[in-house]
């Protein structure tokens, strides 16, 4: 158990406690907040230790340790890394009091921090040496005892001017590693080009995905490529050795599915690595298919399956997640150079005018193109720095229920679709799509329906759907994907067309897709080409006219 460091008179610390949470009292108004007041709380035998994932007006990680009867607090930007190699800047603010580590929940809109909180790591820390005197002198040493995160970290104070006090928060492995990154805090370096001999490091246990914003017009060129929109499931690639793992956005291990492509990195002797990437069925045009995936998956026909890569998160001992986009796809380059298979393929990325790219995509009968920063980071979840423009509205929704079939027509007439709002607890209806079924899709959706029907909507107030065919309810977990032409104003899709069920989405992360409207295009062409030779190099097929 950690031991508190009792240096000092208790009585001086009461005091000082009481006036560094004056600042926390003073910025909230406790009528319209839950957060707990700036009361002092007892403490308990080992100093408590809480990150706290801010969804605020920017999302951030608010890292806390308990000392002198308060909660020293910093602001990180990004989520705490245990790669030494990847200090996190982390921001001083008020000091929190103790029963802030077991909040959670939402600060109300026009409040100090609006935004939703939750826990994302808790336990106990221990100080190296003397907490007060190390803290006051800005260097603290210590060891974390939570959940997601332990062993020894450092938090150093930098001397760069700020109106708050900056820190870098440092996972250390020797004592020599953090006066190193402390001492280059504020200077510039160019990252060293990834090795590509084996390192016997492991890579992360977990990766969570980068993900693109829908937009309505492409930005400028200049600063930016396009890569194809592929038609297909994203999949993330963990290389450990000859352990190699597929796994799907949200996490589900579909290892199973890939047979050739694990088979084929397994003979190409890849270091561990981190692969991002899309799986596709080519049609007989060479063009993604995404009902040909679909039945691949169905009829266990792994053969057919490409997976192209387009990104290098992790390699051989190295966070890559903080490096420019450029660099990431450059080692990604010379990690596959001569290492391409029938099964895995790297997607070329293309510079030049977005726009006609964008036309070009369409003309070919893709669904669209990935805009994406050269310098853009990797980073978890949904960034402006990467982009979708596609060529028709399509997106996923949660299966809500479906109609009876009329007339001939078996199975079920039409479903009932639905998506989240951005809290992940209300469910929203967006109309319901009735065509796009075969009658194999019909008679095998409506088995899966009966196993998860239920009396109760899954939603209130209870849509109308119209027309007096009798409605089942299901419960919210199957998530179709749904090309239509537009939204009505009142919120539902009109002339839906179903495309496929998605068994790599969770239905807790289906949200309506906005678009973003961006700035008008830069030299814009009038009209398309019709043939562009960068997306003939993208899918490396001959021109299409």
């Amino acid at each position: 158990m950690p031991k508190r460091d009792t240096t000092g008179t208790k009585t001086t610390r009461r005091r000082e406690s009481r006036v560094s949470l004056a600042t926390y009292d003073a910025k909230r108004n406790f009528t319209s907040t839950p957060e707990p007041r700036g009361d002092r709380a007892s403490q308990g035998k080992a100093l408590r230790y809480v990150i706290q994932r801010h969804d605020a007006s920017h999302l951030h990680y608010d890292f806390r340790l308990e000392l002198d009867g308060a909660l020293k607090s910093w602001a990180l930007p990004k989520q705490p890394s245990p790669d030494v190699s990847r200090p996190r800047l982390a921001v001083q603010v008020e000091d929190h009091p103790l029963a802030y580590a077991d909040f959670e929940g939402d600060i109300p809109a026009g409040n100090y921090g609006a935004g939703h909180v939750d826990i994302w790591d808790s336990g106990s820390w221990e100080p190296d040496g003397n907490a007060q005197r190390d803290y006051a002198n800005g260097k603290l040493s210590f060891t974390l005892h939570g959940e997601r995160l332990n062993g020894h970290w450092t938090l150093v104070r930098t001397d760069k001017p700020a109106r708050q006090p900056q820190w870098l928060l440092i996972h250390r492995h020797n004592d020599n590693v953090a006066e190193n990154v402390a001492s280059n805090a504020t200077g510039t370096s160019t990252a060293a080009p990834v090795a590509l001999r084996r390192s016997p490091a492991k890579p992360p246990a977990d990766m969570q995905p980068m993900l693109a914003t829908l937009v309505d017009a492409a930005p400028a060129s200049e600063g930016w490529h396009a890569e194809i929109k592929l038609d297909g499931y994203r999949v993330l690639i963990r290389i450990a050795g000859d352990d190699i793992r597929v796994f799907t956005r949200s996490g589900q291990d579909w290892t199973h599915r890939f047979g050739p492509a694990v088979d084929a990195l397994r003979k190409r002797g890849l270091p561990n690595a981190w692969l991002d990437g899309e799986a596709v069925v080519p049609n007989e045009h060479g063009l993604p298919d995404f009902q040909a995936l679909q039945r691949a998956f169905d009829e266990n026909a792994q053969d057919a399956i490409l997976i192209y890569v387009f990104d290098l998160p992790w390699c051989n001992g190295r966070d890559l997640r903080d490096l420019p986009l450029r660099e990431r796809q450059a080692t990604l380059a010379r990690l596959f150079k001569g290492r391409e298979t029938d099964a895995v393929r790297v997607l070329q990325p293309v510079s030049g005018d977005l726009e006609s790219l964008w036309h070009g995509a369409c003309k070919a009968g893709l669904e669209g193109i990935m805009i994406k920063r050269d310098d853009s980071p990797y980073i978890a979840g949904r960034s402006d720095a990467w982009r979708k423009l596609k060529c028709s509205q399509r997106q996923e929704f949660v299966v809500l229920g479906f109609t009876e079939p009329a007339g001939s027509r078996q199975g079920f007439g039409a479903l009932l679709l639905g998506y989240y709002d951005d809290d992940g607890k209300t469910l929203r209806y967006a109309g319901k799509v009735g065509t796009g079924f075969d009658a194999d899709a019909l008679r095998c959706l409506r088995k899966q329906f009966d196993a998860l029907e239920t009396a109760k909507p899954p939603l209130s107030p209870t849509p109308r759907p119209g027309g007096r065919a009798l409605v089942h309810w299901l419960r919210p977990t199957l998530v179709a994907e749904v090309r239509f032409a537009e939204w009505t104003r009142d919120g539902n899709v009109r002339q839906a067309s179903f495309l496929a069920m998605r068994q790599d989405k969770a239905a807790k992360d289906i949200r309506r897709e906005v678009r973003r409207t961006g700035p008008a295009i830069v030299n814009a062409h009038k009209e398309t080409p019709p043939c562009h030779a960068p997306l003939n190099r993208m899918m490396e097929r001959p021109c299409r006219r």
